[in-house]
């Protein structure tokens, strides 16, 4: 959750700065040579700062019109094509994953408001001095990268005004998941179990979380998993 899962650094997890020196060199061969020499982009800072803002929001709703007013009050002379073209660009790199919204009731996909999940958390790392204040969210992006693995599709889901963090695809129809750290907290548990209640299908439903006290615990055909258990196929 901290260093991310590339091999090569394993060797190296207490060496905080090859860890750092590895990510920022990956960093900088995507951005400022594969991006940027494959589409002609001249403002490498921009595109620098655009994924620096997702690596710190990772988790959380963004859209590009925001973004524009973020970089407008930094200064950037910047349009809204242009954060469109930068968002693409970033995600037909596949560093950025871009995961849209999905009304469950309705079943259809929604067109505002999306999530970018990076393709290794380990970026953050390196890409943003920022403390993590939301362990949770580098938890939703590992279990993105898994489901994805996993499922054909994965989307965000939406019910009225609740959220399921994703709902995932298959031939036997959708599985929902919901992401939490801890749920020892009982106001936390209900939050988490209540996200599911305005689901009216039969779909299996799942609650992860790294509590290893109640994995396997079933709250009325939800179930609750323990994240390592899961990566590793035992739940």
């Amino acid at each position: 959750m901290r260093i991310g899962g590339f091999p090569a650094i394993i060797p190296y997890r207490n060496n905080n700065r090859l860890i750092q020196s590895y990510y920022e060199g990956l960093v900088s061969s995507i951005i400022l040579k594969d991006i940027c020499y494959r589409l002609k982009i001249r403002d490498a800072s921009l595109l620098d700062r655009l994924a620096t803002y997702l690596a710190t929001s990772i988790g959380s709703v963004v859209s590009a019109k925001n973004i524009m007013n973020v970089f407008k009050h930094e200064g950037f002379d910047v349009s809204l094509p242009t954060v469109y073209g930068y968002l693409r660009a970033l995600e037909d790199s596949y560093f950025f994953h871009r995961v849209p919204r999905f009304d469950i009731r309705g079943k259809t996909a929604l067109r505002s408001d999306e999530k970018f999940y990076l393709c290794d958390v380990g970026f953050r790392y390196a890409m943003t001095s920022s403390p993590v204040r939301n362990y949770g969210h580098i938890l939703e992006n590992i279990v993105y990268l898994e489901l994805q693995r996993r499922f054909k599709k994965v989307v965000i889901g939406r019910i009225g005004e609740r959220e399921i963090d994703f709902v995932a695809e298959s031939s036997d129809g959708f599985t929902y998941f919901q992401v939490a750290m801890s749920i020892m907290d009982p106001t936390t548990l209900e939050r988490e179990l209540s996200a599911f209640n305005s689901i009216r299908d039969a779909y299996p439903r799942y609650l992860i979380t790294t509590d290893r006290i109640g994995s396997g615990r079933n709250f009325n055909g939800i179930i609750q998993l323990n994240a390592a258990d899961w990566l590793l196929g035992i739940s």
